[in-house]
């Protein structure tokens, strides 16, 4: 749901800052349930990345830390910077 303009009008900064921060925090992907489409929606990851998520997934179980994620092959330290504030385990 994005957050339109003109639903913004009349709004004081705080409430706009405040809409912003609950919309980014619905836009997080949680590690521990997304498909391949929406791991995809993260900066750097490409289908194959995903399926590589997936499947470590499968075989070590839940993450438990987002920083877990730097243990599936393709994801290092910069990559996980990209998106660090856009993933969550919860």
């Amino acid at each position: 749901s994005d957050v339109c303009s003109s639903d913004l009008i009349g709004r004081s900064d705080t409430e706009i800052e405040n809409r912003k921060k609950n919309q980014d925090r619905e836009d997080k992907i949680n590690l521990n349930s997304a498909d391949q489409e929406l791991l995809t929606r993260l900066p750097g990851v490409g289908p194959a990345i995903a399926d590589r998520i997936i499947e470590y997934r499968s075989r070590y179980g839940l993450f438990k830390d987002v920083r877990d994620v730097m243990n599936v092959r393709g994801i290092g330290p910069k990559t996980f910077e990209k998106f660090a504030g856009r993933i969550t385990i919860k």
